[in-house]
């Protein structure tokens, strides 16, 4: 059917049900590309943000880039969507150790490299899933505690990762975060170096000996010459807050003892505060100050100090030894807001 246009004198042959249905074919087609080209857009956006919050957890809990890196191929390992359901699970962590190291090991690293990314692995748990406490230090293999994970240096320098599950006098019972078959490399007699690495305190060694084998846990001996290789400072932050520092009353009768001065660098655990006094390291000090809606009243002690300006001026590194919950809370969050 052709229609007639008197304005252009054109003849124009009219749409039959075939043309209409190509145009409206086109038509749908163009608002699918649309519509897939939106939801393409929208999971790349919701990746993204995804793991902008991932990020966002994994600094607050203190790792470092390499071990970001390798969080994330734990991720891949396991086809994750996102790497954020590994920082929730402790026990998903730990159920692909064992995969995820012999997925190391076929990838042909080498023992210093295969060694460092278990230790690594050690720190990333601990960082993740161990809250965070001021810890003693140890003295000797008794010390260390039920679930903390070690590393263990084998026959041949193999690296192996494993967690405490028991003791007894002349033993801890470690669990081999492995595949069973390598526990058949453990014989009674061989010997043994491990490593405890603990976040917030340094990394231990010991050179030790195997037990033996029981129920699927290696048996490694007591000993005493657990030794301390390395002391783990905490990073700070630069600040200039003003404080008090209240002297703690050796009589009743005399009066409240009160130094100002001004903390420039601060962490979870300690400052640095300049002052125009010396401190004394045989008295405890009470260090009140003020960030945004808190107020602190920390209790703390002198652990280091030295003088400049002739003898003008005093920075005093101060360790806090008593902090409630709720001033700890905020202290960690103000500090992971200025990094």
């Amino acid at each position: 059917m052709d229609v007639y246009n008197p304005i252009f004198g054109i003849t124009w042959p009219g749409p039959g049900v075939f043309g209409i249905a190509i145009v409206l074919s086109m038509l749908l087609l163009g608002l699918i590309v649309y519509i897939i080209l939106l939801y393409l857009k929208a999971k790349e956006k919701e990746k993204a943000h995804n793991y902008q919050l991932f990020l966002f957890q994994v600094k607050r809990k203190g790792l470092n880039n390499f071990q970001i890196k390798i969080l994330n191929n734990m991720a891949a390992y396991l086809k994750l969507k996102s790497p954020t359901t590994l920082i929730k699970d402790a026990n998903l962590f730990e159920s692909i150790l064992s995969g995820f190291s012999d997925y190391l090991k076929r990838n042909s690293l080498n023992i210093e490299e295969n060694e460092s990314i278990c230790k690594e692995l050690i720190v990333i748990y601990e960082k993740l899933y161990i809250p965070k406490m001021q810890y003693q230090t140890l003295y000797s293999m008794k010390d260390i505690e039920d679930g903390q994970l070690i590393h263990i240096e084998g026959p041949g320098k193999s690296s192996y990762i494993g967690k405490i599950y028991g003791r007894d006098k002349k033993f801890l019972a470690v669990k081999l975060i492995s595949n069973k078959k390598d526990l058949k490399n453990f014989q009674e007699g061989m010997n043994l170096k491990i490593t405890l690495i603990r976040v917030n305190d340094g990394e231990y060694i010991a050179e030790t000996t195997c037990n033996g084998i029981e129920e699927d846990n290696i048996l490694i001996a007591m000993t005493d010459n657990l030794k301390k290789i390395r002391e783990f400072r905490h990073q700070y932050i630069n600040v200039m807050i003003p404080a008090t520092i209240i002297l703690e009353k050796l009589d009743e009768d005399n009066p409240e003892e009160k130094i100002e001065g001004v903390i420039f660098r601060l962490n979870e655990f300690e400052c640095e505060i300049r002052t125009d006094s010396a401190l004394n390291y045989n008295r405890k000090y009470t260090i009140v100050f003020e960030i945004p809606e808190f107020s602190f009243k920390i209790v703390s002690q002198l652990i280091a100090s030295r003088t400049v300006e002739n003898g003008k001026i005093y920075y005093s590194t101060m360790k806090f030894s008593e902090m409630s919950k709720a001033a700890s809370a905020v202290l960690k969050n103000f500090i992971v807001n200025q990094e």
